[in-house]
């Protein structure tokens, strides 16, 4: 290989910052009860010290919302989600204030079981965007996965 080629590849990974997450799932975390017929999954995430992402709704304009997409399954339906965020964080950009997620957070899930027998993973994806108190990142997705 020539200098020229090192030299190009050493210079693109130095400019090309790596692609880092900054939400963690906590499978260790979730759990899942069945409640009348439906199934009622919490699934927990944490947000990496020092970051925050942006709520899932009441954002300001040319901000990226968090939002969560299931796969689908012929197993079950998702009826609805929610989040649950103990304490939003509250932020100012501008004169406009702006609420973020910090630190743990969970989205609570229920399902209807087509066959109960069946339901036996959710699989899904968390997009977000990470913003530091400096700057905002590109949008990540999560993918995640839990037994149920």
């Amino acid at each position: 290989m020539s200098f020229f080629k090192v030299s190009i590849i050493f210079l693109f990974c130095l400019v090309i910052p790596n692609q880092q997450d900054f939400v963690s799932f906590l499978p260790e975390n979730s759990v899942t009860e069945l409640k009348n017929q439906q199934f009622i999954v919490q699934l927990y995430f944490e947000v990496k010290p020092g970051f925050h992402i942006q709520a899932e709704d009441e954002v300001p304009e040319n901000i990226i919302p968090t939002s969560i997409n299931f796969e689908k399954s012929p197993h079950f339906e998702i009826l609805k989600h929610s989040f649950q965020v103990q304490k939003y964080q509250v932020i100012l950009l501008g004169d406009q204030k702006h609420k973020v997620i910090d630190g743990k957070f969970g989205i609570q899930v229920y399902l209807k079981a087509k066959k109960l027998q069946k339901v036996e993973r959710l699989k899904g994806e968390l997009h977000y965007q990470a913003c530091d108190d400096r700057q905002c990142f590109y949008p990540r997705s999560l993918k995640f996965e839990m037994s149920l």
